[in-house]
């Protein structure tokens, strides 16, 4: 199983961000953007496994 937690990392309205989007794969794997980060996490399934990837915007 894929756990996927998407947030921002600007402030919108009253809200502080926290940033830090992230995947955790079935293996324990995590692929982490950071608290400033402007960034897109992403996740493949590659035959039985996720692989992810941090791409900088």
């Amino acid at each position: 199983m894929l756990v996927a937690m998407a947030n921002h990392n600007r402030p919108t309205g009253n809200w502080n961000p926290v940033g830090k989007s992230a995947i955790w794969t079935k293996s324990g794997q995590l692929i982490c953007a950071d608290e400033s980060q402007n960034a897109l996490v992403i996740a493949e399934l590659k035959g039985n496994d996720w692989i992810g990837q941090v791409i900088n915007l």
